[in-house]
């Protein structure tokens, strides 16, 4: 297309998002626009404009709450609704979800919507059935890092996986909570407005767009983060992290590209909402797949089995460097021996076990044991609270540090188990056996694992 001999492109894409309150904000959005020279054609996820003349027209946006929030074409409801409004002089340019624009075909066409009372009901009805799952969903989502947090402190700081996942899911419930929070103080001024019989508290043109601009940060900061994570974990060889990057990173761009393609084909109903859910449970049994070969690409040890006269060994490819009998405890039938070390940019966890038991079914017995490092005395603080008051069926007690040279030592008896809690300047000794330990033996866990200021 041609203006003034210059070749002009047709169509303008614009990533911009809104809500039912913004109705009249982007009534004036539009409506500048087309000033501009771009006239609205389509919503699927971007606003599509096509090339025009610059001139005036008259957009109306009203929500219509007997549509569906999977809707991308007129059902039948939705089709006597424009059929009306078309009568009364509004051209039904396109939708999205419950959101209906219209330009009017007469400079004097009545407006579609004149009772604010009626639109405060539509919008607060059609605002709450669309937040509805978040109302659900928070508190799901607060338990879950509630959980994370404090449940296995230990398994959460030493992985950038966990981190980076709960610093997400965190971010997420930001949003859905200023947007719930926004809602409710918009409901509030409204009802205030309405009772001076004034307009609703709709926002301008100029406030929809900075609130456009700050809701494209969040994910900007997801895409960069999920980059920047990747490049990060593949420079410190952290070959699982950074795969876990990427792979959110293909899901992401799988999951917007499927999201345009739906809008852009205007499928029924049915299909909106019959094509997510099979694509959710496509990506659930991917994600399990990619499970699966992850711990067989990235698994670091290969247990082997080893008989020793009556033993039979399972221990890993690496020797650990406590056992059974440097702490004088005596090797049943079975033993299993293996460790596991986990590394993040907080945290390091250093994890050790030597069980034995003379049948298979038996429970075993033996010593676990975890060396936990950090540079950060709150997360150092946060493992040692952790441990101490969040253990279940434990109650420490001071013991003597004296023995271990270290700064403190917290000891717990009970019938089944005894745990030590030995605390140094740059590091946690985080111990568990069958059996107490003697001074002789704490000597030579000292020895074996270096244990020292």
């Amino acid at each position: 297309m041609y203006y003034g001999g210059v070749m002009m492109r047709k169509t303008l894409k614009k990533l911009f998002t809104f809500n039912y309150t913004e109705c009249d904000a982007l009534k004036e959005y539009l409506e500048e626009m087309a000033l501009e020279g771009w006239k609205l054609k389509e919503i699927n996820v971007f606003l599509v404009f096509e090339k025009i003349e610059p001139k005036k027209l008259i957009y109306s946006v009203e929500v219509f709450d007997k549509a569906s929030l999977f809707d991308t074409q007129l059902e039948n409801s939705a089709r006597e609704y424009t059929d009306y409004c078309a009568e009364a002089g509004w051209q039904f340019v396109c939708n999205s979800e419950k959101i209906h624009v219209f330009i009017a075909t007469d400079e004097y066409a009545v407006p579609i919507e004149t009772d604010e009372a009626q639109k405060y009901k539509t919008i607060k009805k059609s605002m709450f059935k669309k937040n509805l799952f978040n109302f659900i969903w928070l508190p799901i989502i607060v338990f879950n890092l509630f959980i994370q947090y404090v449940g296995d402190f230990d398994y959460f700081i030493t992985s950038n996986i966990r981190i980076f996942t709960f610093l997400t899911i965190a971010i997420v419930l930001i949003i859905r909570s200023i947007q719930i929070i926004g809602f409710l103080i918009w409901c509030k001024r409204a009802k205030q407005n309405l009772k001076m019989d004034q307009k609703l508290n709709y926002y301008n043109k100029k406030s929809l767009k900075k609130r456009n601009t700050l809701r494209k940060i969040p994910f900007c900061i997801l895409l960069v983060g999920l980059v920047c994570f990747a490049i990060v974990s593949f420079f410190r060889q952290d070959f699982s992290s950074g795969m876990f990057a990427l792979v959110s990173l293909g899901l992401l761009v799988v999951i917007w590209g499927v999201s345009i393609w739906i809008n852009k084909m205007k499928f029924s109903r049915s299909l909106n909402i019959l094509i997510p859910l099979l694509l959710g449970i496509a990506i659930s049994y991917v994600s399990v797949f990619i499970g699966y070969m992850w711990v067989i690409v990235f698994s670091h040890e290969s247990p082997k089995v080893y008989v020793y006269g009556n033993t039979i060994s399972i221990v890993g490819e690496s020797e650990i460097p406590l056992t059974l009998e440097d702490v004088s405890i005596q090797v049943g039938k079975y033993r299993d021996t293996d460790k596991s070390i986990s590394e993040s940019i907080f945290a390091k966890s250093r994890y050790y076990y030597d069980t034995t038991s003379t049948k298979l079914d038996d429970v075993q017995k033996g010593l676990h044991y975890t060396i936990f490092e950090s540079n950060y005395d709150f997360i150092m603080d946060q493992y040692i609270n952790d441990k101490l008051y969040h253990s279940y069926n434990r109650v420490y007690e001071e013991g003597n540090s004296t023995v271990w040279g270290a700064n403190k030592v917290y000891i717990c008896v009970n019938e089944d188990n005894y745990y030590a809690l030995v605390i140094y300047n740059d590091f946690i000794f985080d111990y568990r056996s069958c059996t107490a330990l003697t001074d002789d033996s704490i000597n030579t866990i000292r020895e074996r694992l270096n244990l020292h200021n």
